[in-house]
C-alpha cells in the first residue's frame, strides 16, 4: 500500500506545481498584454 500512498501524493505534487507553473504563464501572458496595449 505504502508505493500507492507515495505515487497518489506525487500525483497531488504535480498537479499543484502544474497549477502554480498555468498561474505564472496567465500573469507572464497578462504582462505581455499590459506592454502591447500601451504601445498603442
Amino acid at each position: 500500500a505504502e508505493p500507492h500512498v507515495a505515487s497518489c501524493s506525487y500525483v497531488e505534487g504535480f498537479e499543484h506545481l502544474r497549477i502554480l507553473n498555468l498561474e505564472d504563464n496567465l500573469i507572464g501572458l497578462w504582462d505581455e498584454i499590459m506592454k502591447f496595449s500601451q504601445l498603442k
